[in-house]
């Protein structure tokens, strides 16, 4: 206990701050942006499109191919962008990365019929032209026909971290993997098809995050039925599972969502339930999941209030992952993270 105690002193955190370290409060700022993203097409994402370290709101309606950005600054969203994404109507996934290395978050659209539009972000917000993805795949005759059947899923991430995201195919009914890699210098083409090696089958959606550190993006599958996660680790094309245990986020309005709460680039696990966050994994160096804290909101929050989805991502630029809820009347409140660092 003793050495415990000078070791806190050593790094200025006092016991009882370090007790209270273990858990996750927010605070919240005034709702902003009434009616924003809520035409039936819409659908919201959330991506660093000026690569100023800010994650800001798009909003994309599928029907139009009508597209806004919202900047996020220090302490508010502002300066709204529009933009016309034509390639984009009717798609069946809009797929959010990025693909050419520049820290901008770029758009894929993905359409019923397999094809694939690339739109790259510059400068301010501004996308360019679209391309048509192409890729060199020695299973599939092209790219158009990749991961495009009813039960395949496409999944978005930096797989071999060289710093350009890849695109990984889950089959949902046998759990078979696949990933074309992005290649530099090249940012609408992909490299040859890899099947993954000693995949899991995922009776959930599979999630990509940064759990173990490596920098390296990792998949989760949460199974809903039975409360199960499952973490693992893609490497040379081997999947290796480095977390499964159960988890009671199963009611049927729950859903896992992961974000790095702390700032310590290990990636914790969220629980929401009807809008509302009710639970935080934390994860650390040294452990890979901490028991469940209840996040805490303050102080000008209002415990009952009930959004339509709640996202996550850096919105003032401090490092930590915060909160932002999307209102039924389309308002947008970010709830800024206060975590510490375990």
């Amino acid at each position: 206990m003793l050495k415990t105690f000078v070791l806190l002193l050593c790094v200025g955190i006092s016991l009882a701050e370090f007790e209270t370290a273990t858990k996750c409060g927010f605070k919240v700022r005034k709702p902003e942006f009434l009616r924003y993203c809520i035409s039936p097409g819409s659908r919201m994402h959330i991506g660093d499109f000026d690569g100023d370290k800010h994650d800001d709101v798009m909003c994309i309606d599928l029907v139009t191919g009508d597209m806004s950005i919202i900047f996020s600054k220090v302490s508010t969203l502002r300066k709204k962008v529009f933009y016309n994404m034509e390639a984009c109507i009717g798609a069946k996934y809009v797929l959010l990365g990025d693909f050419n290395s520049d820290h901008r978050t770029d758009i894929i659209c993905q359409l019923h019929n397999g094809e694939k539009y690339i739109y790259l972000a510059t400068l301010n917000g501004v996308f360019s032209t679209y391309t048509m993805l192409n890729a060199v795949t020695h299973s599939t005759p092209s790219v158009k026909t990749f991961c495009t059947q009813s039960n395949y899923r496409p999944v978005i991430g930096d797989f071999d971290g060289d710093k350009f995201d890849d695109y990984m195919c889950h089959e949902t009914t046998t759990g078979r993997m696949s990933i074309i890699y992005g290649q530099k210098n090249v940012a609408d083409s992909f490299r040859e098809e890899s099947m993954l090696k000693n995949t899991f089958m995922c009776r959930g959606k599979i999630l990509t995050g940064l759990f173990n550190g490596d920098k390296m993006c990792d998949i989760m599958c949460h199974d809903k039925t039975y409360g199960t996660i499952v973490i693992a680790s893609v490497n040379n094309d081997h999947v290796n599972i480095m977390y499964n245990s159960t988890w009671k986020c199963i009611e049927r309005s729950s859903s896992v969502m992961f974000a790095d709460v702390d700032g310590d680039s290990y990636d914790d696990l969220l629980c929401k339930q009807t809008g509302k966050v009710l639970q935080i994994l934390r994860n650390t160096r040294n452990k890979m999941f901490y028991k469940p804290v209840e996040a805490e909101f303050y102080p000008e929050a209002n415990p009952n209030k009930i959004y339509y989805t709640v996202e996550t991502g850096d919105f003032n630029g401090d490092g930590k992952d915060d909160l932002l809820g999307h209102g039924f009347d389309g308002s947008l409140q970010v709830a800024e993270s206060t975590c510490l660092k375990l």
